[in-house]
């Protein structure tokens, strides 16, 4: 019996010089909504709601911001 071994080769795939080589050729733009970002990256059960609360506190914090007294 002969046993000739089967090498796969395995590449990682190097997802941020994807995105940066897309957003390149885009002229620097967003590639992706950042919905779909919350939505891809799949920490969160319920991505909407996510996206919702993002919102949110960016709002919020925009309305801080505008309320500080400046010095």
């Amino acid at each position: 019996m002969t046993i000739e071994p089967e090498i796969v080769p395995y590449m990682i795939e190097d997802e941020k010089a994807k995105v940066d080589l897309l957003q390149a050729a885009n002229g620097g733009k967003a590639v992706a909504s950042q919905k779909t970002t919350v939505q891809q990256l799949g920490w969160v059960d319920d991505y909407e709601a996510e996206y919702e609360q993002i919102l949110n506190e960016e709002t919020a914090s925009a309305y801080q911001n505008l309320t500080e007294p400046t010095v």
